[in-house]
């Protein structure tokens, strides 16, 4: 199976919810954080721990998916 990128992961979220654009923003509201800090998560593929429960739960991704290259790479 492929790992699902925390980008990939929003575009699915935007699809479902009908949206082009912003899907970031939504995500960031719903977590209380920053657009910023999500946009980061896209660019380091990884959540941080206290969200990616609740990332996965909003956009229908595993959680055990979402930060498994992060993990890789700390096993090596």
């Amino acid at each position: 199976m492929r790992d699902t990128t925390v980008f990939i992961a929003l575009e699915r979220y935007a699809l479902r919810k009908g949206m082009k654009r912003g899907a970031q923003k939504d995500i960031a509201e719903r977590l209380g954080v920053t657009r910023q800090t999500v946009r980061n998560w896209c660019i380091s593929n990884s959540v941080s721990p206290e969200y990616v429960e609740e990332f996965a739960r909003l956009t229908g991704a595993k959680a055990s998916d979402l930060n498994r290259l992060t993990r890789r790479v700390c096993e090596e």
